[in-house]
């Protein structure tokens, strides 16, 4: 799923779009970002993220240290577990296209309105304790 995903974000950033990536869990938004960024920085694509990014002074003002490590390469994250001013710094450089690939739960659908060119979700299955992995209802996605 992962490689998936990658090749979908790769060609909207190839044409100089933005992407925002949903998937089921906080966690998974810290994780997929940074797989992202390795992935970018293997294929010596980074250059793509990069190229219609404009220095933020923002970039380092991030109180979560992933943040400040994956922001200034083009790649975020955004869930409900970050802090406020966090959270709206990241939808400020989203919405300025200082981010072009932003990796969120679905939390972000719910009253936040961030304009992107595709949209991905990524995985329609779900880890529920008392029943182990399930499918996504339809209604749900």
């Amino acid at each position: 799923m992962n490689e998936i995903c990658y090749e979908i974000v790769r060609k909207n950033i190839k044409n100089g779009q933005q992407i925002i990536v949903f998937v089921h869990s906080r966690k998974e938004t810290i994780k997929y970002a940074q797989w992202l960024t390795e992935k970018y920085k293997d294929k010596g694509e980074e250059h793509d993220l990069l190229s219609k990014i404009k220095r933020d002074s923002n970039m380092g003002k991030f109180k979560h240290k992933e943040l400040t490590k994956l922001c200034p390469g083009g790649i975020g994250f955004h869930n409900a577990g970050l802090l406020r001013r966090d959270r709206n710094i990241v939808e400020k450089l989203f919405v300025e296209g200082n981010l072009r690939v932003l990796v969120t739960t679905a939390t972000l659908a719910w009253g936040v309105n961030l304009p992107a060119h595709a949209v991905v979700i990524k995985g329609t299955d779900l880890y529920e304790p008392t029943k182990g992995n399930m499918d996504i209802s339809i209604l749900d996605i």
